[in-house]
Parts: C-alpha cells; sequence; structure tokens
C-alpha cells in the first residue's frame, strides 16, 4: 500500500494564506510537494494536500492494486472522508438535519464543496485508507509535510512582499 502524508494551514487577517505540503512514500522513493493559495482557509488546504498529492500519484503511475494509505493530522478530512462524505452524498451534498439539535442550520451546501468533490471523484476507483496522525508529534513524515507547508510559505513572502514571516 502506497503511503501519501498531507498537511495544510492557512494565516488569518487579512492576508488569508494558505500552504500546504505532501510526502509519498513509494517503494525506497519518497516524493515530495506542496505550495500556496491566497485567500484560502485551513481546511481548504488541508483539502488541497491531499488532492495535490492523489493527483500527483495518478498523474506519475504510483497507485498500487491495494491502493493509498493516506494520514493527515486533519480531522476534518479524516472524519470527512470516512464517515460525512457518505450522508453529504446522500443528502446532494447538503449539511444533515441532526445539526439543527447542536444549533447550526440544516439543507445548506456543505462549506468547501469544490474540494470534496474534486478529492470524491479523484479516489472514486482507487482503495484508500483514511488514517489521522498527532500533528507535531514526532512522526517523521507528518512533520516533514508541515516543514513542506511552512517553506511555500515563506517563498510566498520573499517573492511577493520581500517580508519573512
Amino acid at each position: 500500500m502506497l503511503e501519501v502524508y498531507a498537511d495544510g494551514g492557512a494565516t488569518y487577517g487579512s492576508n488569508k494564506i494558505g500552504y500546504y505540503g505532501w510526502v509519498i512514500l513509494h517503494q525506497n522513493k519518497h516524493y515530495e510537494g506542496n505550495g500556496v493559495v491566497e485567500l484560502t482557509t485551513n481546511n481548504q488546504m488541508e483539502l488541497k494536500a491531499v488532492i495535490d498529492s492523489i493527483t500527483f500519484c495518478k498523474t506519475h503511475n504510483l497507485i498500487p492494486e491495494d491502493g493509498l494509505k493516506v494520514y493527515s493530522d486533519s480531522g476534518y478530512v479524516i472524519k470527512g472522508m470516512n464517515v460525512w462524505i457518505h450522508d453529504w452524498k446522500k443528502r446532494d451534498w447538503k449539511t444533515c438535519p441532526f445539526l439543527e439539535k447542536k444549533g447550526y442550520k440544516s439543507g445548506y451546501t456543505i462549506k468547501n464543496l469544490h474540494y470534496w468533490t474534486t478529492l470524491d471523484e479523484l479516489v472514486k476507483d482507487i482503495k484508500v485508507e483514511w488514517t489521522w496522525v498527532k500533528g507535531h508529534s514526532g512522526n517523521k513524515w507528518n512533520d516533514r509535510c508541515d516543514e513542506l507547508a511552512r517553506e511555500a510559505k515563506l517563498a510566498f513572502y520573499r517573492k511577493t512582499k520581500g517580508e519573512k514571516r
């Protein structure tokens, strides 16, 4: 099973810069990628990291018959793919009625619909095991994803603003 690690983050305030990184472990090799998106959110970047890493796998024909094991420190991504997505699809990508009991409105289009539908389409023919990993806990590859994401953010600031953050 091919292992994929993905992580994303975002700054808050007026800039709202999102950044992400991913690592793919394939046989005795590993591949890395990262990127930056303006005017985005942390959850969108967590999803973007997974989308980009799986897209890379598909583009480079890396996906084995036994599928992928995707690791993320985002409960949003892991719960979304393991639990929520099944109900969202049944409800045409709308929020669940039980949320009304918790003070939320139901029947609205879910947040980040484009990212969720893109990810769903990407993995429709692939066996994927979605696994949560604790962030910033010494997991070598999750920590590397975080590092790649931050490198992308710093490179963006140097290029666009001449600043170091």
